[in-house]
């Protein structure tokens, strides 16, 4: 992006931001609130009893004011501006027992709330930004419990771990579909993006398969966008002091909480199907089964790995017994493909991987189909409009 470029959109942008509070005061003022009861330009003394020092919402700058300005962030943390919606909704309700209309009340409710915002970000900015962190870890622990029984179930010992060809290959793939979304989204903009907001959100993707692979999938769209909020803000040179840090830490935090409302759902309704998919020997269900889903699995694996696919469900004898591979590759590896957490290799099965030595055991989770569904929503709602124009 040119100089020229940059400049005319940080103008346009100083610009909108200067509007939205002009038409905030209006608003105030339409209602016949007093603009001066909610934004302070000037701090006062720790401890001052001064009356622009307090609104109606128990702004102030003493002690008991950090504290109530960390518990407002950790409201403010809902995705969505739903931390300001709720409270604004709530009052303007509460405004209609006077005789004011429900839109021009909500309206004036939620300038207070982002007036009240403004003033914790200057004069609270530290309890504000922990507030916020806190409560964005708070939702993510949510769904991250949601998981606990859906994640029931250990891998067989004999299931052959993942290679660092598939892990790399997996989070390579993460970082070009962070790449491809934040292309999206400056279409949708219909505004280019410097080389460190791309970067930033390539860091993301890959995070965010990263985080899956690591056995978190209720956290991996969270973490995707909490990185691509940082890698963007520090590549594009915005973090420069421990306020401008503080500033990174709250959009990370609205970038986390979008990323983790919209994808934990997601894996975890993925992760719940596998969990409900018939045996091998249901034949009166419509769904595949859980043996066929898996065998799909064990052959992607197997082309991840850059093996071709020889045959499937071919009958190997082993001494005076046989068995049924789900596929064999043309480099001679034997594939075993196992599915759900109650899955153990057969007697045949054993024998065969004890005498052939290219034999690999691979045995999915429904956990795994849940990491599956949620990485490319984590990766694509990492670029939500919500928060990514807030820049």
């Amino acid at each position: 992006m040119s100089g020229r470029g940059s400049s005319q959109q940080q103008a346009q942008q100083g610009h909108r931001q200067v509007q939205a509070k002009i038409d905030a005061v209006r608003r105030l003022r339409e209602q016949g609130y007093d603009p001066g009861a909610f934004v302070r330009r000037k701090p006062v003394p720790a401890g001052s009893r001064h009356a622009a020092g307090r609104n109606d919402q128990g702004g102030d700058q003493g002690g008991w004011g950090t504290v109530k300005a960390g518990l407002r962030g950790g409201v403010d943390s809902l995705p969505f501006d739903l931390g300001d919606r709720i409270p604004a909704g709530v009052r303007a309700l509460g405004d209609m027992t006077s005789g004011k209309g429900l839109a021009a009340a909500y309206h004036a409710r939620l300038a207070a709330e982002h007036a009240q915002n403004r003033y914790d970000e200057a004069v609270h900015p530290t309890a504000r930004t922990v507030g916020k962190v806190a409560g964005t870890a708070a939702q993510m622990a949510v769904p991250g419990l949601g998981w606990v029984k859906l994640a029931k179930g250990r891998r067989m010992v004999e299931a052959a771990p993942l290679i660092f060809k598939e892990g790399a290959r997996l989070t390579g793939l993460g970082a070009a579909g962070g790449g491809v979304m934040q292309g999206i989204s400056d279409a949708a903009h219909g505004r280019p993006s410097s080389l460190g907001d791309y970067a930033g959100s390539a860091l993301g993707g890959a995070a965010t398969v990263m985080t899956a692979l690591g056995g978190r999938p209720g956290y991996a769209g969270g973490v995707g966008g909490a990185v691509t909020s940082l890698g963007q803000d520090a590549l594009n040179g915005r973090i420069r002091s421990a306020a401008d840090a503080m500033a990174a830490l709250d959009r990370a935090a609205d970038a986390a909480a979008v990323g983790n409302l919209l994808s934990a759902p997601v894996g975890t309704a993925a992760a719940g199907f596998a969990r409900r998919l018939p045996n091998l020997n249901n034949t009166r269900s419509k769904l595949i089964s859980k043996g066929d889903f898996g065998e799909a699995l064990s052959r992607q694996r197997s082309r991840l790995r850059g093996q071709k696919i020889a045959d499937v469900h071919q009958r190997v004898k082993v001494g005076r017994r046989s068995s049924i591979t789900d596929h064999r590759t043309r480099d001679d590896w034997i594939v075993e493909a196992k599915f759900g957490p109650w899955a153990r290799l057969s007697g045949p099965q054993k024998l065969l991987r004890a005498a052939h030595p290219q034999y690999r055991v691979d045995h999915f989770l429904p956990k795994d189909v849940g990491s599956m569904a949620e990485v490319p929503v984590g990766v694509a709602f990492a670029q939500w409009p919500y928060w990514n124009e807030r820049r």
